[in-house]
């Protein structure tokens, strides 16, 4: 293997660890344009869990749930 495939691998490996999250955890996606979400860690990778309504923004309350106001 030449040190350029090598480092290819490596850095692959790292893109995919930095992006991978707790199962089980929450957190809010507010796009500059766009619905807002709550998603949900699921398998190491964030996915859908409810839809923000129009105009609304997903928010963290104050007892550290995520919700849409």
């Amino acid at each position: 293997m030449q040190p350029v495939q090598i480092m290819a691998i490596c850095l692959t490996a790292l893109a995919g660890s930095a992006f991978a999250c707790t199962d089980g955890t929450y957190q809010c996606y507010n796009p500059d344009s766009g619905t807002a979400t709550v998603q949900v860690c699921e398998v190491g990778k964030w996915v859908l869990a409810a839809y923000c309504g129009t105009g609304q923004k997903c928010v963290v309350d104050s007892v550290g749930g995520y919700t849409c106001l």
